[in-house]
């Protein structure tokens, strides 16, 4: 065959599969891969149903290849996973932390194999055996082992498989690549860019995004609540968040407080991200993911930005205006 692969398979919230993809983008240009995005893994979507392509589009990319039109390969990295490939990563893979991973700097270990003595994928056995960092012979052996997969960021370049998995949790983030060639769909900004230009966003708004369910501030709320009325109280605030007792903090202790309606499901044990699916509330599934997307797109529009730097989630707010106006909340 003539073309070689790379498909990127869907893994934690969107903030991190952005983050994925763009290093996925890298790895498929130095590598000459066509690029194959595989957002099918029912988080964000009914099971089947390509997610990214719902919100995002790519832009002067022409690697890019339809997930459906992908055939005719015959060797698959990684190996043992080639008959499951199209099933959840997420039930399939754990990331696990090596013994080695703050002793070694990872540009002292040659890519591909051998960085997982850094981090790696391991496949999760029917009942787990081992809880917590693995010790220094189980993190050897993961370097030869048939059960282990290389983070795609470590990915060795020149891989002789037809098709290679890109798996990865949150690696490092080009963000000129991002800007260059992710970027929201025309047809799914329509209505948010009416949202904007009815409440002014873009003149007179600060965004604000507060994650407040699995993943917790590292500031106080209120801190920031003072900040606002000291600092902004001329502005509009646009609040993107995950918890509805933090949407009544704001709407109650501020002015001119606005949202994008969504639902926010009630006493959040998982992210917001997971809960439809975990829940198997299907009629909403979609429509959260694409919430979650508007609340981003929303966001990076804002005069300025308050961003929450412990969430990748508006970090990619931050990155999509290029950082201008825009400052980690808990920092303030």
């Amino acid at each position: 065959m003539s073309n070689k692969y790379l498909i990127v398979k869907g893994v934690a919230g969107l903030g991190n599969r952005l983050i994925t993809l763009t290093s996925a983008i890298e790895y498929a240009l130095r590598n000459n891969r066509k690029l194959v995005v595989d957002w099918t893994d029912g988080q964000f979507a009914p099971f089947g149903v390509n997610a990214f392509y719902e919100c995002f589009e790519f832009v002067d990319l022409d690697i890019e290849f339809p997930l459906n039109d992908l055939a005719g390969w015959k060797s698959f990295y990684p190996s043992f996973w080639k008959d499951e490939w199209k099933e959840a990563a997420h039930q399939h893979f754990c990331i696990r932390s090596s013994y080695f991973a703050n002793k070694i700097p990872a540009r002292l270990v040659p890519s591909g194999r051998f960085r997982k003595l850094i981090a790696y994928w391991d496949k999760m056995p029917p009942k787990p055996t081992n809880e917590g960092a693995p010790g220094i012979w189980e993190s050897v052996r993961a370097i030869f082992g048939n059960h282990t997969v290389v983070q795609g960021y470590h990915l060795g370049n020149r891989m002789w498989q037809d098709l290679v998995c890109f798996l990865d949790y949150c690696p490092p983030i080009n963000e000129d690549v991002f800007r260059k060639h992710i970027r929201f769909k025309g047809s799914f900004v329509e209505p948010l860019n009416k949202f904007c230009s009815d409440h002014n966003l873009t003149e007179n708004a600060i965004g604000i995004h507060v994650r407040c369910t699995d993943k917790q501030p590292e500031n106080e709320i209120d801190i920031l609540i003072s900040y606002l009325k000291e600092k902004k109280s001329n502005m509009t605030v646009f609040l993107a968040t995950d918890n509805s007792e933090v949407q009544d903090i704001f709407t109650n202790s501020l002015k001119n407080v606005i949202t994008w309606p969504k639902f926010i499901p009630e006493n959040l044990d998982v992210g917001l991200h997971q809960w439809a699916m975990y829940n198997n509330e299907q009629d909403v599934l979609l429509n959260m993911f694409k919430d979650s997307a508007a609340d981003m797109y929303l966001l990076s529009k804002c005069s300025e930005l308050l961003f929450q730097g412990n969430s990748t989630f508006s970090r990619i707010s931050h990155i999509v205006r290029n950082g201008v106006q825009s400052i980690d909340w808990q920092t303030i």
